[in-house]
C-alpha cells in the first residue's frame, strides 16, 4: 500500500510541458524516475491535490478477510484526502516521483507519459509472493491539471489478494506561497 499512496500522490506534480515523451518497457523505478526527470513534465508551483478511495475488495483466504474488508470499505471507501503542495525551482529539475522505494523491489512493466496522457504497471515484490504488488495507472494531465484512476492488487497469506481502487486528480493554483510561521 506504501508503494501505491508514493506513486498516486507523486502522480500530483505532474504538468505537460510536452516536450518529450517518455514510453519504457521493463524498467526499474530508477530509470523511469530519470526518464521523466530528462522529459521535463514538472511545472514549479503550488498544488492543490485530492486522492479518494473508490473500492476495496478482498478475495481468498480466511473467512475473517470479509469482516476485515467490510472494515476497511467503512473506513476508507468514499474518503477524500485534500493535499497542498509546493514543487519548487529545483525539485521540478530532479524530481524522482516515480522512483518510489529505490531498494530493487519494484519495477515497470511499462511506463507511458506523452501527449496529455499517462499509463503504467508496476510490480513490487516477486509475483506469487506472499508481499507482491500490482499497480496500474491510467490517467490524463495538462500544465494546470491532472487526473488519474489508479489499482493496486495485492497478495497476502493464504491465497488472499486485496484489490483497491483509486481516483487522484489535483490543479496548479499558483506560485507556492510562503508558510506563515
Amino acid at each position: 500500500m506504501k508503494y501505491a499512496i508514493l506513486a498516486v500522490s507523486a502522480f500530483a506534480l505532474l504538468s505537460a510541458c510536452n516536450k518529450k515523451s517518455v514510453d519504457l518497457k521493463d524498467a526499474s523505478v530508477e530509470d523511469v524516475a530519470a526518464a521523466s526527470r530528462d522529459a521535463g513534465f514538472i511545472t514549479p508551483g503550488q498544488w492543490d491535490n485530492e486522492m479518494e478511495i473508490l473500492s476495496v475488495d478482498m478475495a481468498g483466504g480466511a473467512a475473517a478477510n470479509k469482516a476485515v474488508a467490510d472494515s476497511m470499505r467503512q473506513a476508507m471507501v468514499g474518503r477524500k484526502q485534500k493535499v497542498t503542495s509546493c514543487v519548487s525551482e529545483e525539485q521540478a529539475r530532479k524530481p524522482d516521483m516515480f522512483a518510489g522505494q529505490k531498494n530493487g523491489e519494484c519495477r515497470y512493466e511499462n511506463f507511458t507519459m506523452s501527449g496529455g496522457k499517462i499509463s503504467s504497471v508496476m510490480h513490487c515484490g516477486a509475483k506469487g509472493s506472499p508481499a507482491a504488488m500490482q499497480m496500474s495507472m491510467n490517467g490524463t494531465y495538462s500544465e494546470a491539471d491532472y487526473t488519474a484512476n489508479v489499482t493496486m492488487t495485492s497478495q497476502g497469506p493464504g491465497g488472499a489478494s486485496m484489490t483497491i481502487k483509486a481516483r487522484n486528480a489535483g490543479k496548479r493554483t499558483g506560485d507556492c506561497t510562503a508558510s506563515k510561521g
